[in-house]
């Protein structure tokens, strides 16, 4: 298969997300972000910490190790990394995590998937729990834990509104 981006060739990729400008976003393991869009490709790459903790539960955050990425309605980006879920700025390439103003979501390091729901809250779901963020009040609530061998791989609402959840262990 021909791959049209050679910047991606030996690329880890572990997420895609097209947005409403319909640039495409491509998360990679442990190297970072790329967008492609109008044909060129920009990589956002980021320090590599030195002590990342495998266990998931302590350690640096890996900015580079890019989960899930998604766009609210307002054109807010949100991604999620190993270290958490936190908004993302495209023009800056900054990242801010929500455990940076939430210290209780510091225990949630690998969140497979992000979703926004119809009242504009954000629903992550990892490797160890679950958790809802309101950005327009800026509250964490419905923090669910789950035991170590349960891994919530994704997320989905139907159209009657209901949550599902992929888990496996």
């Amino acid at each position: 298969m021909e791959i049209p981006y050679p910047a991606l060739k030996d690329e880890l990729i572990i997420s895609l997300f097209v947005d409403s400008r319909n640039r495409v976003w491509v998360g990679t393991f442990y190297n970072g972000l790329y967008c492609i869009a109008d044909e060129m490709v920009r990589h956002y790459q980021y320090p590599q910490p030195s002590n990342v903790d495998v266990s998931y539960q302590h350690g640096t955050p890996n900015l580079n190790c890019v989960r899930d990425l998604i766009e609210g309605r307002d054109g807010q980006m949100w991604i999620s990394v190993y270290g958490g879920v936190g908004r993302f700025d495209p023009e800056t390439g900054a990242i801010r995590l929500l455990r940076e103003d939430h210290p209780e979501l510091a225990r949630y390091m690998l969140m497979r998937d992000i979703f926004l729901k119809e009242d504009g809250s954000v629903i992550a779901a990892g490797d160890n729990g679950r958790f809802r963020y309101h950005p327009s009040t800026d509250v964490v609530d419905r923090i669910d834990t789950v035991d170590a061998h349960t891994l919530t791989n994704q997320l989905l609402q139907d159209a009657a509104g209901r949550v599902w959840l992929a888990e496996s262990g």
